[in-house]
């Protein structure tokens, strides 16, 4: 009988994308003792066309990869629905929503002096691989060209190259060493290694994981935690994925952001920090990318989300005082894309039944 070879790497690989797609926690129950005032009420008492959203509602919940749909306004949890077998008590994988959550984490370390401002060099913070680097551009890049998805590094979100990225045995060096597609601050170009970096330099700056400064100066604080989080094979906290949240807990994370960082009457983050992180440095007209935060407009109002893969998002709409959280399933690379789209024509329709 002949036995296949299969090495513990490679099982590490296979189970670390299976749970990037489908794995769910019920290990973080809402969080008890918070100051924070829950308040529920219905829609119509907060400016929705009942007729709409009740025709959205009933046509989101035929999706079989839907979670959750929390709807906030004027401080109001109006909708709170969980889907196929999810619950309240769920916690799910948020994608690359954890980018934005890195992005709050680069602007409270700014307030605290752990970084001295968005110019320093990346390259600064990693001695350890400069005389790997050819490139000599690479020298150039800022903590803000990696913030901003301009640093120049080029890699496609592809199933395969996440396979090697997460199959490499130094995800550093492997992000270090990708090709530039054009001179740091020059272009755009979207992929999850640059926030991994800034992962990395959290760590770095702080003397501590970033969870340990997460739990500090952000979590606690806003009363939330943080149910599972991915780390790469030298034990640095993903930046730009791997986060599993309840879902309350990003609407929290909404809220802190429409309140301009101010949370039961404690600034968590810097206002000024809120302001340009939701600015377009990317891209062209309305829709763009800020500092983690992907910027666009519906029915002439300016908005903002957290976008993670395959339709995870936190909406923020501060014209409307409101809110909107969305969680899935996702299944393949294949059908993501195409959720997302889904899940993008919802939150326009729900801005839109607003009265």
């Amino acid at each position: 009988m002949k036995f296949l070879k299969i090495s513990v790497n490679h099982i590490i690989i296979v189970i670390y994308i299976m749970c990037e797609f489908h794995c769910t926690t019920n290990l973080d129950p809402i969080k008890k003792g918070d100051m924070f005032e829950w308040r529920f009420s219905i829609p119509e008492e907060h400016g929705f066309n009942s007729i709409a959203l009740t025709e959205i509602l009933s046509n989101y919940s035929h999706y079989e990869y839907v979670y959750s749909l929390l709807i906030m306004r004027h401080g109001y949890l109006v909708v709170e629905e969980y889907y196929n077998l999810q619950n309240e008590e769920m916690a799910q994988s948020v994608h690359s929503v954890s980018k934005s959550f890195t992005s709050a984490l680069v602007g409270i370390a700014l307030k605290e002096e752990f970084l001295t401002s968005m110019d320093q060099k990346v390259m600064d913070f990693f001695p350890e691989y400069a005389s790997e680097i050819s490139d000599r551009r690479k020298f150039d890049i800022t903590l803000e060209h990696l913030i901003t998805m301009q640093s120049g590094i080029i890699w496609d979100e592809s199933e395969d190259n996440w396979i090697e990225y997460a199959g490499s045995p130094d995800w550093v060096e492997y992000a270090l060493n990708l090709p530039l597609g054009f001179n740091p601050g020059t272009g755009f170009d979207y992929s999850t290694p640059q926030t991994n970096l800034l992962g990395v330099i959290l760590a770095k700056a702080t003397n501590r994981t970033v969870k340990e400064f997460a739990e500090e100066y952000l979590f606690n604080p806003l009363n939330i935690s943080v149910a599972l989080w991915y780390q790469d094979p030298q034990g640095y906290y993903t930046g730009g994925h791997g986060m599993y949240f309840l879902p309350r807990y990003l609407i929290k994370f909404g809220y802190l952001y429409l309140h301009h960082g101010l949370f039961n009457g404690r600034q968590i983050i810097p206002e000024e920090w809120i302001e340009i992180s939701v600015q377009n440095y990317a891209g062209g007209g309305a829709s763009g990318y800020g500092y983690g935060w992907w910027t666009d407009n519906i029915n002439n109002h300016s908005v903002y989300r957290a976008i993670g893969r395959g339709g995870q998002n936190i909406l923020v709409v501060p014209a409307l005082d409101l809110i909107v959280v969305t969680t899935t399933s996702v299944d393949s690379w294949e059908t993501s894309s195409e959720q997302g789209r889904t899940i993008h024509g919802l939150l326009e329709q729900i801005v839109l039944a607003v009265d």
